[in-house]
């Protein structure tokens, strides 16, 4: 059954040894796999991936801020928290299109992206910064622009995790998180972007692995919950395109059930395209040399014995391959394209975005704009990873870089302590050292004028709520650097905010 083989994603790593492309090259000729989630290296590597698997390649990328996310040598969009407190929708677009023209020279057809959870939960491991934020409304109307931008490109677009993974304290990645959230506030939160991303128009839909009592009271995962998937999804919801899981060799499936029990149980609740990720040895190895055709076997022996799941795979087969014929981009990438790829900086959709986004939340001893006469003498504790803001304080403001804080301040010295606080992927936003905290807050006391630059979430700002001073950048991105310098020094205007915004 050649149609099993249309349902299946699977990583494509070029950094891997040539085992790895011969393993793709076995899967696509006994398994006829052919949809690649393509991982790492560099546009050229992926290229020389590409072309060794031959034509007819359906090429998907995980890229929510761009192909940077995923690749080297290629650059990186603002991501969606930052995009969200811009708030300028016509920005959001335009980053989707800046996306979009990434993926479209590599010949990428789709991005797994926008993100459509609403981040409500402070703690959520997961999403944080990749949601647009914790209004329904606004994150709705992003992710809406995020796809248009993508699709001006040409590039299909997903919205993910249905039914929404913003509220959440564990990282599915490690186990299966709860949702505890009545139906009511079901629909008047989590599933308010899907719903309007759905009447938009939206190709594809990933599924989360979560619980959701409301919906489906076994506490059944929802990619594998027919309740969820099909009912809620499909058939209350109306929603017509391509239902992909997110990755089934996540351990919020893989401690309860088997490889083969996942397939089967995917597809049974109305999923679609089958997806498994992995780009780390021994991990993606495994996968498509065991997990993978364990999972097709799975499927096969099934639709022999059951009349109705073969029609099952048929119909899901169906729908993933009208997702395909979607995309109007045959043309594989080239060297030159990969060299424009690799060319565009995207500094200026960038600075844009940045700029808008940066947060004043507070300024009660008047520090800002930085005046050189005003202050003898600028400090800065040293930060890791903020080297470009460091280099602008000392060559353009003379600033002293301090390891650690000093004992006291003169009336006339100012002390910058930037924070780079930036959480990463899977782990939620990072706590300021205590300590520092506690001598910064001495140091206060004293009457020493004190200005702090967040790199990072807004939900770090409730420990710095003693602070009299105090902007919020979101990322640590050397764009981002630059545009907090040049607010210091009253080249840029970022929005203030209520004294109190702890959010």
């Amino acid at each position: 059954m050649k149609s099993i083989g249309t349902l299946f994603l699977v990583p494509a790593c070029p950094a891997r040894e040539e085992q790895h492309r011969l393993d793709l090259k076995q899967l696509r000729k006994e398994r006829h796999i052919s949809a690649l989630l393509m991982k790492g290296g560099t546009p050229e590597e992926q290229l020389a991936l590409c072309h060794a698997l031959g034509d007819d390649l359906f090429l998907v990328v995980d890229a929510e801020y761009g192909l940077g996310m995923r690749m080297q040598q290629v650059a990186s969009l603002p991501h969606a928290r930052t995009l969200g407190e811009a708030n300028d929708l016509h920005l959001v677009e335009r980053v989707g299109e800046a996306i979009g023209q990434q993926c479209a020279l590599l010949g990428v057809q789709m991005n797994l992206a926008p993100v459509a959870d609403v981040n409500i939960n402070p703690a959520n491991p997961i999403i944080h910064a990749r949601s647009f934020g914790d209004d329904p409304h606004l994150v709705a109307a992003c992710a809406l622009r995020m796809v248009r931008g993508m699709a001006s490109q040409g590039i299909l677009s997903c919205a993910k995790h249905f039914p929404g993974h913003g509220d959440v304290s564990i990282d599915s990645h490690r186990d299966l998180p709860l949702l505890t959230a009545s139906r009511e506030r079901l629909e008047s939160v989590e599933l308010v972007p899907f719903r309007q991303l759905i009447q938009a128009g939206v190709p594809a839909v990933m599924s989360a692995h979560i619980a959701v009592p409301a919906l489906d009271p076994t506490e059944t995962p929802a990619t594998l919950s027919h309740l969820i998937m099909r009912k809620l999804l499909q058939e209350e919801m109306g929603f017509e395109g391509c239902v992909i899981t997110d990755a089934l060799n996540m351990r919020a499936l893989t401690m309860r059930y088997t490889h083969e029990e996942i397939a089967i149980a995917a597809i049974r609740a109305g999923c679609h395209l089958l997806l498994y990720g992995d780009h780390i040895a021994p991990n993606v190895d495994e996968l498509l040399r065991e997990v993978v055709p364990r999972a097709w076997e799975a499927l096969y022996a099934e639709a022999l014995i059951d009349p109705e799941f073969r029609t099952l795979i048929e119909k899901a087969a169906a729908r993933v391959t009208a997702l395909r014929a979607l995309s109007h981009l045959k043309q594989m990438a080239d060297k030159e394209r990969c060299g424009e790829l690799a060319a565009r900086s995207f500094n200026e959709e960038k600075s844009l975005v940045f700029r808008k986004a940066m947060r004043l939340v507070r300024d009660r001893g008047g520090l800002l704009p930085l005046a050189l006469p005003r202050w003898r003498q600028i400090f800065s504790l040293h930060t890791t990873r903020l080297d470009s803001l460091e280099q602008l304080l000392v060559e353009e403001l003379g600033a002293q870089i301090l390891r650690d804080p000093p004992q006291q301040l003169a009336e006339d010295e100012l002390l910058i302590i930037p924070w780079n606080l930036v959480p990463t992927s899977g782990h939620a936003p990072l706590c300021p050292d205590a300590m520092l905290l506690e001598q910064l807050d001495q140091l206060e006391l004293q009457g020493a004028h004190l200005l702090h630059l967040i790199f990072g979430s807004v939900y770090t700002l409730s420990h710095f709520v003693d602070a009299d001073a105090l902007l919020l950048l979101h990322e640590d991105d050397n764009i981002a650097q630059t545009e907090s310098f040049l607010h210091l020094c009253n080249r840029a205007n970022p929005k203030k905010s209520n004294d109190n915004h702890t959010r």
